[in-house]
């Protein structure tokens, strides 16, 4: 027997569609297409939760400056690391790569990466503001009561 191609289902592949639709075997043809979705979410909340930082170091630092040179407080050596101007530079830089990283990376997979690390970090940050603001203030309502 020969073969024909006419005996074949003619099924022209598009360019358009992910490969492995319903005719792959799965059953929803757009759950390809969350994960995009889901990664440009991650990297927006990334760039939100840094300019928000570099926003809360550029208001806050200056309050907690002048309030412990007020009353002469011992800090430790991260609160001084906090509370030195650069490190408000630094956020706001951090923030304004991460806003014009988006217009330099086409890719939603590097975008997502990006989103995740920089989500990380400022959590770390936060944590880390936290301890180091925390502690002095702590240890200034103290010594207040």
């Amino acid at each position: 027997m020969t073969h024909r191609p006419s005996d074949e289902p003619s099924r022209q592949s598009n360019p358009f569609r992910p490969p492995g639709g319903p005719e792959a075997g799965r059953s929803d043809p757009g759950a390809t297409e969350a994960r995009p979705e889901r990664g440009s979410i991650i990297y927006l909340l990334a760039c939100l939760l840094w300019c928000g930082l570099a926003i809360k170091m550029i208001v806050l630092r200056p309050i907690l400056f002048s309030l412990f040179a007020d009353f002469e407080l011992e800090l430790p050596w991260v609160t001084r690391l906090l509370l030195h101007p650069a490190v408000s530079i630094l956020f706001v830089m951090i923030a304004v790569g991460l806003v014009l990283r988006r217009l330099t990376v086409a890719s939603i997979e590097s975008r997502r990466r990006i989103g995740w690390r920089a989500l990380v970090l400022a959590l770390v940050v936060i944590l880390v503001m936290a301890i180091g603001f925390g502690l002095p203030l702590f240890s200034l309502m103290r010594a207040l009561a």
